[in-house]
């Protein structure tokens, strides 16, 4: 659990709260297991950026890094986490969220 992460993100979203309300347990899972998407996010960032988006295949054939695949689900699964933490209002800032590693 990173919990520096949780705590940004609760944060991030609480700015958005009206000052009479906070995240009850179930929104702060949800919140949590979005912190952690987070960090797979970046983990996969990563591992893009180091081994390109092309890579070698079984037989020497070039073919797609599957963290990129991993990366798009990643980054689906992410925002509806969000979707998820605070139901009934948007987050179009949830994209803007910066992270710090």
């Amino acid at each position: 659990m990173n919990e520096r992460a949780f705590l940004e993100l609760v944060d991030f979203l609480a700015e958005d709260l009206p000052s009479n309300q906070e995240f009850d347990q179930a929104e702060r899972l949800i919140i949590q297991q979005a912190a952690n998407q987070k960090a797979n996010i970046l983990a996969l960032e990563e591992a893009l950026e180091r081994d390109g988006l092309v890579v070698q295949g079984y037989n020497g054939q070039p073919r797609l890094n599957m963290a990129a695949t991993e990366l798009r689900n990643s980054r689906l699964a992410f925002a509806k986490l969000l979707k998820l933490a605070v139901p009934g209002r948007q987050t179009p800032r949830s994209s803007a969220v910066k992270w710090r590693t």
